[in-house]
């Protein structure tokens, strides 16, 4: 609404009124035939019109404008105020100036060529979701505003990658997860579709923690390696050697994914040597041409004979994440459809420094092929987060899984069972109202301080418990 340059507007008749200003200027150019006015005449009501005729007069310092009033009505001496032209809503919705006198113009159809211009959607292009990205619904606001994935993508990213050069696609890949996450940022992602943002082999140094905070996340995975895992049975221990023996070529083999090479961590599960059930840091690798030996020269062996043993050959151990300084490795504050394929490496010794850490996250999935060590904490679930662990090693570590306040962690039966070992203080730990399930062969702990606080099956802690 714009300001008048006239100060005085007094009611003459029906359909009159004069504008005038100390200064007693004409304003004829103002209300020139067929411009639409406004009146308020206060207590009886807003009155609309169009000028027929605008004099002024000289003697009076006062410019006279007659208008037809609209439906035939009549402005009333409560006249107090008038605006002129395009300056009010009410004019334009009635008719404005631009178009027909007494009639409405239609809009053209839409089109993606003329700025600003709007068309509602049709009643059957609203229905069952149809046509959303013209449709004046919330849908199809948000989607105009922000953009919809309506198909499955995927980002990629590789140590070649670039965060200034790069576009996500599988030739011109990003060079980091956080830039992945953030081109997505802006974007909603439809149901049924997926992210993947895959990350190629190689080693990422990360100075900041990965934030996962987008709104839509339980519809993105982040993958890195997640080939198939290799069981293959012991054939010997030699425990003064600290050393596993299996048949076959795992240091050069046909599949590249079967390899093992000095700073994996593998597996051991399956055996009925007590405390040999863990994830061992291998420090040395030979064929012989027949078998290849395993050395583990960090490791405390069992004395005993392995008693039917295996060995995981884990390929995440290729897809790694270096985390520098007291950071967490991925914070989760929406959601994550799946977490997958790394091992993530933690230098960190600020005690709340975490591999993974919920943070009031509704569901995360953290799958088998995972690999987390050295940070304070393996996977933390905090203020009411819900996370489901299949299969994943945690070594060398505090506290292997810790939920606290009302938080919730499974370790599902869907992906075989996950080590926990060398926990400092607790494999498991659950505060402030918290819970953890575990079933059956889900999990094995190995030289845990403590393997359970709570202990299983019992109620403490402030009101939590871990179920077994």
């Amino acid at each position: 609404m714009s300001d008048p340059i006239y100060t005085s507007v007094a009611f003459v008749s029906g359909d009159s009124f004069a504008v005038s200003n100390a200064a007693g200027e004409a304003f004829t150019g103002e209300f020139v035939p067929g411009l639409r006015v406004w009146g308020d005449c206060q207590a009886d009501g807003i009155r609309l019109g169009t000028v027929t005729t605008a004099t002024h007069d000289a003697g009076a310092g006062r410019t006279l404008v007659t208008v037809a009033v609209d439906a035939g009505a009549a402005l009333t001496p409560n006249l107090t105020a008038v605006l002129h032209g395009n300056d009010i809503p009410e004019s334009l919705c009635s008719h404005a100036d631009n178009h027909t006198l007494g009639g409405r113009d239609p809009l053209p159809s839409a089109s993606t060529t003329l700025a600003g211009l709007v068309r509602l959607a049709l009643a059957a292009e609203t229905q069952a979701g149809a046509n959303t990205g013209t449709a004046v619904t919330p849908a199809g606001l948000a989607t105009a505003a922000k953009g919809l994935l309506s198909a499955n993508t995927t980002i990629h990213v590789a140590t070649t990658g670039s965060d200034v050069s790069g576009t996500g696609a599988a030739g011109m890949p990003f060079a980091s997860i956080s830039k992945a996450l953030g081109s997505i940022a802006g974007k909603l992602i439809a149901s049924g579709v997926t992210v993947t943002i895959q990350v190629a082999d190689g080693t990422y140094a990360i100075s900041s923690t990965i934030a996962i905070d987008h709104p839509d996340a339980d519809k993105i995975q982040i993958l890195g390696n997640t080939s198939a895992e290799t069981t293959v049975a012991i054939a010997s221990i030699d425990t003064a050697a600290k050393t596993f023996t299996v048949a076959g070529n795992y240091v050069s083999n046909a599949d590249a994914a079967k390899n093992i090479v000095i700073g994996d961590i593998i597996g051991l599960t399956g055996s009925s040597t007590s405390g040999l059930n863990g994830g061992y840091l291998v420090s040395g690798v030979n064929f012989d041409g027949v078998n290849t030996a395993i050395v583990c020269s960090a490791e405390a062996l069992a004395a005993a004979t392995v008693g039917g043993g295996s060995i995981v050959i884990k390929p995440c151990n290729r897809c790694k994440l270096l985390l520098s300084g007291d950071i967490h490795g991925f914070y989760i504050t929406s959601a994550v459809k799946l977490i997958d394929g790394f091992k993530i490496v933690s230098s960190a010794t600020w005690n709340g420094a975490a591999c993974i850490y919920g943070n009031t996250c509704r569901l995360a999935n953290i799958g088998r092929c995972n690999i987390l060590t050295g940070a304070p904490i393996g996977v933390y679930a905090f203020m009411g987060s819900v996370m489901h662990v299949a299969g994943l090693i945690i070594k060398n570590v505090k506290y292997g899984a810790f939920p606290s306040n009302g938080s919730f962690i499974e370790f599902s039966s869907w992906e075989g069972t996950a080590l926990i070992d060398s926990a400092e203080w607790a494999g498991i730990v659950a505060y402030t109202g918290s819970t953890v399930y575990t079933y059956g062969p889900t999990l094995v702990l190995r030289n845990c301080q403590t393997p359970y606080s709570p202990a299983l099956n019992t109620s403490g802690n402030a009101n939590s418990f871990i179920q077994q």
